[in-house]
């Protein structure tokens, strides 16, 4: 098993006074319990997917790297795929399924227009 580096954990209380979760408006650390959710519930990505803060549990209490911070902040903005925008035609659709079927079509122009 790999030898673990006391210096390659944060404590939560650590971690919550990064300047990257520091308030932008106040320079103010986050709140240590807003970790431990992050660590126990996670946090909603863009995409809408949940994403933990990845920790590890030692007798001194919960640590972070550096390393599961960088990639919980990489899946929170993971890129969402951009919606599909090809429409599709239902007659054609319906066409295709029928000559897929063996049915012969003809054009329906003109037919049912005449009023009286």
């Amino acid at each position: 098993m790999q030898q673990l580096e006391a210096d390659e954990f944060l404590t939560l209380k650590q971690a919550a006074s990064l300047p990257l979760f520091r308030s932008p408006r106040t320079g103010r650390p986050i709140n240590v319990a807003q970790l431990y959710r992050w660590v126990q519930r996670g946090a909603r990505a863009i995409d809408g997917s949940r994403v933990r803060l990845q920790a590890v549990k030692l007798p001194g209490g919960l640590r972070v790297s550096r390393a599961a911070i960088r990639l919980f902040i990489e899946q929170l903005n993971r890129p969402v795929a951009p919606p599909s925008f090809g429409r599709r035609d239902p007659e054609s659709e319906a066409e295709r399924e029928l000559l897929a079927a063996g049915f012969e079509i003809t054009s329906t122009e003109g037919v049912g227009d005449e009023r009286v």
